[in-house]
């Protein structure tokens, strides 16, 4: 905001699209031009209402405030209606903390002043914050907005009480109440947490499509209509639809509520241990999963007993309560989509006492723990090699078009000891031509004799009956890309051709018998992206399956025109034809889509997804 600095005004801004620059932006603000350009970029990934196959279509409207440095806060109301869906209209109110802090924003859902359509003029005016402040909504919670959500409140607020310092991702969470939700958490935790030294931002969005890490200050908290499919994702995930998960601080969380009712949320702050432990005497004080304690109960004195119905104590209860911490703890580990999810339960349930385990070892049977050794030995392994090589060579390997990275990442395919790593770096190489890293995957796998068969064996998966489909898709890639090394080398710059062209000892083989592998399918598309989060994808659609391939390569960018290559050989139906077709997806399922092009499977199409066009053979 332009100098002097001032606490007691507030800017707005009006995104919308604009037909004279084919794109969502800034229509109308009270701000200068530079600093117009700079909130543009800041706020462009959180101005649209973005639909979600399956997700049962975007709210009329929603709210979010999102915060800057420590200085700068812009609360955000986008609404149904404009250009098309994902392209519609949003009215920003910008301003400089404290002055517009969340508990400002929260009280602005019904401020008379907020537009749904560009202004007329195309100017918009300074709001004097007092003025803004005297038109928000009342400041306290009401009773009964508090008892009406009472065990949803319960619910998240223990989960929250989980992992303090996370992010938090609701599932689940009708429209209506999704503000009150956020009103009820922050008036209940954050004093309790500022007195153990935890401050949150309180940041919010009320509706969401993804919440992946790539998503550039992405509130701390943030509701979802259903589950996501990026697995980048470290958030603390509460869906609601699946009911509550025990939780060592749902006592916590009923006297945090209870104070709250009572007006005085800063006494409960004794014997605050928030660190997550699992023990079932803790459990055996929270209240029968999926039915929290009444708060009129806890009203009632927080060191009182409950009616004499939820007494507990009696053995039938204990023992059920303990066998339910096993049931809980197997849902939640079966529950697990990213490392992240797993590592943090099994740390948790490092703590359970005996009894604890027991019934852990009671819910957990052999089907159990074969589900899980799958995802530590397949999905967890690749993603956690995903994630290295994002580190290093960012996402979806961009900083291979820097010589820098391509010499890097050659001399890793080529001395490296991990035959994956090597395997998933010549297939980036190939997809980014780089001279560079092909030829160290050819002398990998050609000149050291190692043979693409031997790829799979190196691999040291556990169990042969989970992994061989998974055994057979990473020799099957080894295969495909010797071909193409093999096919580039021979048809690639002399230099290339003459530094591969070492000298081979000759050996005397029988000609053997020659398989016939599908051939490598490549050509082009033309596909004009809506914007830089989205990227080209290949994909062999079998009728309405989808099979992932592997990302297409800008071979003229001024004509939008792509190179998209057949990586895999989906299995064949009768009577139906696989085709080989380009399709626009969001950046954030790249991970999810290579990781399913690396094993083979087949994805469900999302509606966020572009058409699919058809590949010309080049």
């Amino acid at each position: 905001m332009t100098e002097p600095r001032s606490d007691e005004v507030v800017h707005q801004a009006f995104f919308g699209w604009s037909p004279d620059q084919n794109k969502h932006t800034i229509l109308a603000s009270s701000l200068d031009e530079l600093t117009e350009q700079k909130w543009r970029v800041r706020l462009q990934d959180h101005v649209r209402l973005q639909p979600v196959h399956g997700g049962g279509g975007v709210p009329h409207s929603a709210m979010s405030y999102l915060t800057f440095g420590e200085d700068l806060g812009a609360v955000v109301r986008r609404v149904h209606l404009g250009h098309s869906p994902g392209r519609g209209n949003a009215h920003v109110l910008i301003g400089w903390k404290p002055g517009l802090d969340v508990s400002l924003a929260l009280r602005l859902e019904n401020w008379p002043q907020w537009r749904v359509k560009v202004p007329e003029t195309g100017l918009m005016e300074q709001i004097a914050l007092s003025s803004l402040v005297g038109a928000a909504g009342p400041a306290g919670l009401r009773p009964e907005e508090v008892d009406r959500l009472e065990p949803m409140v319960v619910t998240v607020l223990a989960r929250l009480l989980d992992h303090p310092d996370e992010p938090l991702s609701i599932i689940g969470c009708p429209d209506a109440d999704r503000l009150a939700l956020v009103r009820c958490l922050h008036a209940a935790a954050d004093p309790h947490l500022r007195k153990n030294g935890i401050r949150r931002c309180w940041s919010y969005s009320t509706y969401e499509d993804r919440h992946g890490d790539s998503i550039a200050n992405l509130p701390e908290i943030v509701f979802l209509p259903m589950r996501s499919p990026d697995t980048s994702a470290r958030r603390n995930v509460v869906d609601l639809d699946r009911g509550s998960r025990v939780s060592s601080y749902t006592g916590l969380a009923n006297q945090l509520i209870a104070a709250l009712c009572e007006g005085t949320p800063e006494a409960v702050v004794a014997d605050a241990d928030l660190n997550g432990s699992w023990h079932s005497d803790q459990t055996r004080e929270v209240a029968v999963p999926r039915q929290p304690e009444p708060v009129a109960a806890v009203r009632k004195g927080l060191r009182e007993s409950v009616p004499s119905q939820q007494v507990r104590g009696t053995v039938a209860q204990k023992t059920h309560r303990v066998e339910d911490v096993g049931a809980r703890a197997v849902e939640d580990l079966l529950a697990a989509t990213t490392v992240m999810d797993l590592h943090s339960f099994l740390f948790r349930l490092a703590k359970l006492d005996d009894r604890g385990r027991e019934s852990l070892r009671a819910a957990a049977d052999v089907r159990v723990l074969d589900r899980i050794v799958e995802f530590v030995e397949v999905d967890a392994r690749y993603q956690l090699m995903s994630k290295l090589l994002e580190v290093m060579y960012g996402a979806d390997g961009r900083d291979l078009r820097s010589h820098e990275a391509q010499r890097h990442a050659a001399r890793l395919v080529q001395d490296g000891q991990s035959e994956q790593i090597a395997i998933m770096l010549g297939v980036a190489g190939k997809r980014h031509n780089t001279p560079q890293i092909v030829e160290a995957a050819y002398k990998r796998w050609s000149v050291s004799g190692l043979q693409p068969r031997h790829v799979a064996r190196r691999l040291r998966f556990g169990s042969k009956r989970w992994h061989l489909p998974m055994i057979a898709a990473v020799a099957l890639l080894a295969v495909l890309a010797l071909v193409f090394v093999l096919g580039y080398l021979a048809g690639g710059p002399a230099q290339v051709q003459q530094s591969a062209a070492t000298p081979q000892p000759e050996v005397t083989t029988p000609a053997p018998v020659q398989p016939n592998p599908p051939p490598v399918v490549a050509g082009t598309v033309h596909i004009a992206l809506p914007n830089s989060n989205q990227q080209v994808y290949a994909f062999v659609t079998v009728g309405k399956i989808y099979y992932p391939q592997g990302l297409c390569t800008i071979k003229d960018e001024p004509s939008s025109i792509w190179l998209c290559t057949k990586t895999g050989n989906p299995p064949e139906s009768p009577g139906i034809k696989a085709e080989l077709v380009a399709v626009a997806v969001p950046q954030t399922h790249v991970a999810w889509l290579n990781g399913a092009a690396a094993a083979g499977r087949d994805v469900e199409r999302r509606g966020e997804w572009g058409n699919p066009t058809p590949v010309v053979p080049s």
